[in-house]
């Protein structure tokens, strides 16, 4: 009989599988070597039978007392004892073992709010997120939110009516004088807004100047009252920042807090500050003042206006209306500019960048110019209404396609599109998944990185997602970056030379998704406002596709990533310039 000859990887694994304690007739099964060849194995080279006081079974190996504590802390926080094992260096088996003999129970964490956030603390601190380390991540997510639901509906049911009255009218002077001290730390514009009495407010701001903060601070003082503040913001991001800083200023000023939890905060008399994304059918059940965040930028502000609006009106209730400008044709821009006289009830505050740091904002305004073409800086930062005409992209298209898509923790297959920059530009990294409709999944700015600092940050996005292609600009001083990164993974890298042919197949094709509503971007004013500073200009030969630029600004750099993300997507692909380095 011919004799057998195995490959020393399956020979080395059964001989892990026994020391970890597993008996031959699982080996037999688990690598298809007979039994007799595998006990065989174990006498000529001496296999050593796991003994019950050892740290680790596998090969002779003593762990220390910490690898055992971080593998226990990983596997609760809800990670496979594979990818336990990958991230500390320990044989899966091994990690099976200590589970079984130490009773690791994740039940005991899952069923606590503590043990949940510890363990979400646990996961988020890593430097990075496999996709294990991902879904874990995410199933510990919604299992904290479904705690927190359940208990808000027990706290909802036990909750003492609102006591609406002079006593605590009296309560919430107190409340504004102390946030008005200079000691509370608030700037001259954040106090003027607090002091405005107004029962119908327009504010038009520019970002980046603590507006939200101040806002969640007036809808706490107005919860203080006895009366519901209800914050509608443009996305869930934004909802949970304000909750958090409404909690921040409830400590701040010293008040108790019957409940809390990701969208309600419950005072100790039974009113609340509520903060929602924006959603016609979740907010047409409140009643109280209604504060709509970023209202230019909802997608259904129209039907937001007309769902909330007559409740909050009806009881009697303040509306507090900001935003950074977005289009001329939306119903913010009528109510802050009011061209046909029909909101004379509203007061009206603007705010710009400059105004507030002449107002003390530690803000560097060169430094952000640098960052933004001229028409998205004076856009976010100037109050300048946009203009449809000047845009290759409509602001129609552009809002119909806006929706919740951002999830880094999604387990398909991504696109990717890296647009480099280095001295004044940013570089942009944008990953998409493919289906019905492309959703923007990530995206990441870095701003003036070395290019050692973006490629590590490429390579820890690639190891972490599941990318099936990356699209790099390899244009002038990017090619270096590109040439490495498809060094190290030839199948997914994909380097491209910016053209104007290129830049005209791009811009089209991504024109045709908005057009047909078949992509769902973030709502994200920035990345909003780099898709409308694209221009087509005609030349003598065709069309250019570019923002506006002059020597201190960048070129829509979160625009072009998109594109090249987009670019396997359902494009009609023509003659695009592309590059494989040898």
């Amino acid at each position: 009989m011919a004799r057998v000859v195995y490959d020393p990887a399956i020979k080395a694994a059964a001989r892990d599988r026994y020391e970890a304690g597993v008996g031959f007739d699982v080996i037999h099964h688990e690598t298809g070597v007979g039994a007799d060849t595998l006990r065989y194995w174990a006498r000529k080279e001496s296999w050593r039978k796991p003994k019950p006081d050892d740290l680790a079974p596998g090969r002779g190996h003593r762990y220390p007392a910490s690898t055992k504590a971080q593998a226990k802390d990983l596997y609760l926080a809800g990670l496979s004892a594979r990818a336990v094992g990958e991230r500390l260096g320990v044989p899966t088996p091994t990690i099976d073992y200590w589970q079984r003999s130490g009773q690791w129970d994740r039940g005991t964490v899952t069923s606590s709010r503590e043990g949940l956030i510890k363990a979400i603390a646990r996961l988020s601190s890593q430097r990075t997120l496999s996709p294990d380390d991902s879904h874990a991540l995410d199933k510990l997510t919604k299992s904290l939110e479904r705690l927190d639901k359940a208990a808000a509906a027990e706290r909802r049911a036990q909750t003492p009516k609102k006591r609406a009255g002079p006593k605590n009218a009296a309560a919430r002077a107190a409340l504004l004088a102390q946030a008005l001290a200079p000691e509370f730390g608030l700037y001259p514009y954040q106090r003027a807004f607090l002091e405005d009495a107004g029962r119908f407010r327009a504010v038009l701001k520019s970002r980046q100047i603590g507006f939200s903060y101040v806002l969640a601070l007036d809808a706490l003082l107005e919860a203080s009252g006895g009366r519901d503040a209800v914050i509608v913001s443009a996305s869930q991001d934004q909802a949970d920042l304000l909750i958090g800083y409404a909690q921040r200023h409830a400590e701040k000023l010293g008040l108790e807090l019957l409940a809390l939890s990701r969208s309600e905060l419950v005072l100790d008399h039974g009113a609340k500050v509520i903060s929602r994304p924006a959603n016609v059918r979740t907010v047409q059940g409140f009643s109280g003042s209604l504060y709509l965040d970023e209202f230019a930028w909802m997608p259904d502000a129209r039907k937001m206006w007309e769902a909330a609006v007559p409740v909050i009106v009806a009881v009697k209730g303040r509306l507090t209306v900001c935003s950074t400008p977005y289009d001329q044709g939306s119903l913010f821009y009528q109510l802050v500019e009011d061209p046909e006289h029909r909101y004379p009830q509203f007061s009206r505050t603007r705010l710009t960048l400059s105004d507030a740091v002449a107002q003390g904002l530690p803000v560097d305004e060169a430094e952000l110019r640098g960052l933004f073409d001229s028409d998205a800086y004076q856009r976010l930062f100037q109050n300048a209404w946009f203009d449809d005409a000047e845009s290759y992209f409509t602001c129609d298209e552009v809002k119909a396609c806006v929706g919740d898509c951002l999830n880094v923790t999604t387990g398909a297959a991504l696109h990717g599109g890296y647009d480099v920059g280095r001295t004044t530009d940013a570089s942009e990294l944008i990953l998409v998944e493919g289906g019905d409709a492309v959703a923007v999944r990530l995206r990441k700015t870095l701003k003036r990185a070395p290019f050692a600092e973006q490629k590590a940050v490429l390579e820890s996005h690639l190891r972490a997602y599941r990318v099936k292609q990356l699209h790099i600009d390899a244009t002038g001083m990017g090619a270096n970056l590109a040439e490495d990164l498809q060094r190290s993974y030839p199948s997914v890298v994909r380097p491209v030379w910016f053209t104007q042919a290129l830049k005209e197949e791009l811009a089209v094709n991504l024109k045709k998704l908005f057009e047909e509503r078949k992509i769902v971007i973030p709502n994200d004013p920035n990345l909003i406002a780099q898709i409308h500073g694209i221009k087509r200009i005609a030349k003598e030969r065709g069309f250019s596709y570019d923002a506006t630029r002059n020597r201190e600004i960048g070129h829509a750099d979160a625009f072009w990533a998109l594109a090249l993300a987009c670019r396997d997507l359902g494009f009609s692909r023509r003659n695009i310039v592309t590059a494989i380095i040898l």
